[in-house]
């Protein structure tokens, strides 16, 4: 017993919710089979059943929303439905006439290995006549007659049988021979809807089966999809105006004709029509068909009763009075094709490289355009190993069938080669002409001789359309006689052939050049500097080198007189270049048997040290009087000397800079510049410090008043250049004085030739003519500097 579920809530459409989000009571429980006859929907996953109005509701949202089931093959009811694999094609059904075993296979076609199964067989799929003993001689006719075309399908082919007659008689036999035996009600008897239900489910099936119903004490569910005909239920009332169900099949071409339907009565395999005990004449007809499908209203799989057409019976005359939108109407055009003709390809010679694809060794022409050709290469000629000129010309024996792209029964053109009518194959001659390439071959440029002995030419590199072949070598011309100059230098002539198991040939031939490894050195001097007094000889400039070969029994000797050359030597004594100068040793190296050189040079610098040098310098510092003259040649001169062997005349430069001033002394610097020698050069500045006396006899006592600031000058730093001089001292003598302005090479620029006032107590210096910088300003009172003041002008 299963709960059965009432939703209270009125189904708004627009907004319609999930089911568990509605309202729901459970209003009573029942059997399972009981509800789902009377017309309820069933939810295997909830296990649980929705009562009459609430699933006439969800059938009603379904059918105005749903375009797609699970099994859509229930609104075509010209199709077998395959129910076995969810609605995907299969052999799997009564009289199909596929015993090989291949069922559910990429082979899962009817060919020779079902006609030589077939007799004998006791599988249900081996009654091809449908006379109900199955695997007999004449299901083994019929397959053969419908495996030679001579019958375009079978009779359980059902829906491909073109006339009412062959799709009712197939229909008949079925049942008579077939269903009647294997519907056998339960202990305590069925009624109308389960002995329909039962015929439903052994005739068409029903797609996931296994939890449809409460099996197996109700319904036997192993014949499950048996015939493969699209069997519907009806609903109608039996001549006593009571409500009946029965079963009906289309038989016709239009489903919206109710005499193109044929009506059965499973309780008694009968056909019923309108006045008969089970149809009453003033009834109804509605067909419908217990399906597997995804519901949008519940959200998930259910299993129920989908209305497909009603009529409507007035006297036995019938009217349409719903019809499913999705109800296929007209047979589909691919249910009409037939088995398909056409022409084996012609025999064909082929090239190895070629392949032997149809597009190359010929196609087969004349079938249909909704079918698509297949071959099979069902014997050879082809013999031997890889080089055997048989395992690449031979003889391919190749059979041919086409099939239906839309309808896996319609295969059945048989082959080019069968076992029975020996139809002769297509004939592809396979041969290889085609010669093997080169893919490498050394390009003959030269080659050292050693790395020659080391490595030798290269083979050559080849491919074929077999891919097998072979290369050989020979050899044309090589070295000379050893000791010579040809056993290291010649021209190495090779001769390749490429070939493949056919015999057919490709030759090159490699000339390369070989050459004599090039001497190196292993030993050679660096660049080198020599006085000039000394000989120019290789023995002073780092030595000879000496030089190898890489071939060791190839001797090898080098210059002992090498030639000098890019020299910058100059005769004249009395050029710099006479004695500061640079050459280049060119040095060579030869093998004894070719005369194959090499050639290297050492730079070498001559030069002349030491161009000039003070031998004696004046004394400093030097002190002197005051009255004594400040330069030479009073203060002293510098002597030079040269490195020649000849002395050269020298002579000197000087200038003379005032350092400082005090009270009692001046500090002079005298700077030498020596005489530049025959090459340009001159020796560094020197300095000579002389100190001056300035003494002039002031005893200590004034000398010490004078040095006080008693001239106070600012702004100091000055950016005008002028200065104003405060006088601090009330010394009446002092007062005449005069200053003198110096700048830093101690020449006098500026100075005053009044003096200074008694009455003036401040006075101005102006340097404003004068370029910025520093100046000693000196203050001179009776001939003595008394005071000496740093002025910065900015």
């Amino acid at each position: 017993m299963v709960p059965v579920k009432n939703l209270k809530k009125t189904i708004d459409y627009q907004t319609l919710k999930p089911v568990e989000e509605l309202q729901e009571e459970t209003v009573s429980y029942m059997d399972r089979s009981e509800g789902i006859q009377m017309g309820y929907s069933y939810v295997p996953s909830e296990d649980k059943l929705y009562d009459k109005p609430s699933s006439e509701k969800i059938i009603e949202y379904q059918m105005e929303n749903t375009t797609s089931f699970y099994g859509d093959q229930a609104l075509n009811p010209f199709v077998q439905p395959n129910y076995e694999n969810a609605g995907e094609f299969h052999l799997s059904y009564y009289g199909s006439g596929n015993v090989a075993g291949d069922n559910g296979t990429i082979n899962d076609v009817l060919n020779w290995d079902d006609y030589n199964a077939i007799l004998g067989s006791t599988m249900e799929e081996a009654d091809v006549d449908g006379d109900g003993n199955p695997g007999t001689q004449a299901d083994k006719n019929m397959l053969e007659s419908y495996l030679t075309d001579q019958i375009p399908y079978l009779p359980a082919h059902y829906e491909l049988n073109k006339t009412t007659s062959e799709k009712e008689s197939w229909f008949e036999n079925y049942y008579i021979n077939v269903e009647q035996s294997n519907t056998i009600p339960p202990v305590g008897g069925w009624g109308c809807a389960q002995y329909a239900m039962q015929f439903h489910i052994n005739s068409s099936g029903i797609e996931n089966i296994s939890g449809a119903f409460n099996y197996p004490s109700v319904y036997d569910t192993i014949d499950n999809f048996q015939g493969n005909m699209m069997v519907y239920e009806t609903n109608t009332r039996s001549e006593n105006n009571v409500g009946h169900a029965i079963n009906a099949i289309l038989v016709g071409e239009n489903p919206t004709n109710f005499n193109d339907w044929y009506f059965y009565e499973p309780q008694n395999d009968t056909r019923v029509y309108p006045g008969t005990p089970s149809m009453e004449p003033n009834s109804f007809a509605n067909i419908k068909k217990y399906v597997y499908f995804w519901s949008d209203f519940l959200s998930q799989y259910i299993y129920d009763m989908l209305p497909v057409i009603n009529f409507d019976l007035n006297n036995g005359n019938a009217s349409v009075t719903f019809q499913h939108p999705d109800l296929v109407t007209s047979k589909p055009s691919k249910l009409n094709y037939i088995h398909i003709g056409g022409q084996k390809p012609s025999d064909a010679t082929v090239n190895v490289e070629d392949g032997l694809n149809p597009s190359v060794t010929g196609e087969a022409t004349g079938y249909a355009d909704w079918a698509t050709s297949y071959y099979s290469d069902d014997s050879t000629t082809q013999a031997g190993g890889n080089w055997d000129s048989t395992f690449y010309n031979y003889d391919l024996f190749r059979s041919w069938w086409a099939k239906s792209d839309s309808n896996n029964i319609i295969d059945t053109t048989y082959a080019s080669i069968n076992p029975i009518y020996n139809r002769p194959a297509q004939i592809i001659t396979v041969q290889d002409t085609a010669k093997p390439i080169f893919t490498y071959i050394y390009n003959g440029t030269s080659m050292i001789y050693t790395e020659w002995v080391a490595n030798g030419i290269p083979f050559s590199e080849g491919s074929d359309n077999s891919g097998v072949f072979a290369i050989d070598r020979q050899n044309i011309a090589g070295p000379g006689p050893a000791g010579t100059c040809s056993a290291y230098e010649f021209t190495d002539v090779k001769r390749d052939s490429i070939y493949d198991p056919s015999h057919n040939w490709r030759v090159t031939e490699i000339s390369t050049p070989i050459e004599m490894n090039p001497n190196y050195w292993d030993y050679f001097p660096y660049n080198w500097s020599l006085y000039y007094k000394d000989e120019i000889i290789p023995a002073n400039t780092g030595g000879l080198p000496t030089a190898d070969n890489p071939i060791p029994e190839v001797e090898v000797f080098t210059n002992q007189n090498p030639p000098m050359i890019n020299s910058t030597y100059d005769p004249d004594s009395l050029s710099a270049q006479h004695y500061n100068w640079q050459f280049d040793w060119a040095h060579e190296a030869n093998d004894t048997l070719c005369y194959n050189s090499i050639e290297g040079l050492q730079h070498v610098n001559v030069y002349k040290p030491n161009a000039l040098v003070t031998t004696s310098f004046p004394e400093s510092p030097l002190y002197i009087g005051k009255n004594d003259p400040v330069g030479p040649p009073f203060t002293g001169e510098p002597t030079y000397q040269d490195t020649l062997e000849n002395w050269w005349p020298t002579y000197y430069n000087h200038w003379i800079e005032l350092d400082s001033v005090s009270p009692t002394d001046s500090i002079f610097n005298i700077y030498f510049t020596g005489h530049e020698d025959i090459t340009g050069t001159q020796t560094p500045d020197s300095v000579q410090v002389v100190v001056k006396d300035r003494d002039v006899g002031i005893n200590e006592n004034g000398l010490e008043k004078w040095t006080k600031d008693i001239f106070l000058p600012y702004p100091n730093p000055t950016h005008s250049g002028k200065v104003n001089v405060k006088i601090n001292s009330m010394d009446k003598g002092l007062r005449k004085a005069y200053w003198e302005a110096y700048d830093m090479q101690g020449r006098l620029v500026d100075f005053s030739k009044k003096e200074i006032f008694h009455k003036m107590d401040e006075f101005q210096i102006d340097l404003s003519g004068h370029e910025k910088g520093e100046y000693l300003i000196r203050f001179i009172c009776r001939g003595n500097v008394i005071q000496s003041i740093t002025l910065i002008y900015r």
